[in-house]
C-alpha cells in the first residue's frame, strides 16, 4: 500500500456528512452547544462505524465540548508504521497542510469550533491531533 494513497484517505474523513455551520451568537461566536448540534447532524447522516476507504473507519464522532468536535477512527488494514515510520507525524502534517485549503474544515474553524482527530490500531491510540480556528487565521 502506498503511503500518499493512505494519508489522502484519512485526511478526507472528515469531509463525510459535515454540514456547514451558520449559526452565530451576537458576539460572532458559536452559539452554546453547537458542536453538539453539528454531531447529531452527522450522525443522522452517517451509519457509524462507517468504512472511509480500504484501511480506515470512522467509528465515532462526538461533541468534547461546546466548540469541540472529535472524530474516532481506526487504522484497520494499515500497520502503525509505513516503510518503518510511525504515521502519527505524517497523518498530522497531512492534516494541518489541508486544513486551512478545505473548505469543510474552514466553515467549521469560520464558525469557531476546533476539530479533534483520535486515531487508533488494534485499539491502541497511535495519533491525537487537534485543529483550532487559530491554526487558520480565524
Amino acid at each position: 500500500m502506498q503511503r500518499t494513497g493512505t494519508l489522502t484517505a484519512i485526511c478526507l474523513v472528515l469531509t463525510l456528512g459535515c454540514p456547514a455551520p451558520q449559526d452565530r451568537s451576537v458576539s460572532g461566536g458559536p452559539k452554546s452547544g453547537r458542536a453538539e448540534e453539528l454531531v447529531r447532524e452527522i450522525k443522522i447522516k452517517l451509519k457509524l462505524p462507517t468504512e472511509v476507504d480500504d484501511n480506515t473507519r470512522l467509528d465515532d464522532v462526538r461533541a468534547l465540548s461546546e466548540t469541540e468536535v472529535g472524530y474516532f477512527l481506526t487504522l484497520t488494514r494499515t500497520s502503525e508504521t509505513e516503510d518503518g515510520k510511525p504515521l502519527a507525524g505524517p497523518i498530522e502534517a497531512m492534516l494541518r497542510a489541508q486544513a486551512c485549503e478545505n473548505p469543510s474544515y474552514t466553515q467549521l474553524f469560520e464558525a469557531g469550533l476546533s476539530l479533534r482527530m483520535t486515531y487508533q490500531k488494534d485499539q491502541v491510540e497511535i495519533a491525537r491531533i487537534k485543529l483550532t480556528p487559530s491554526d487558520c487565521g480565524h
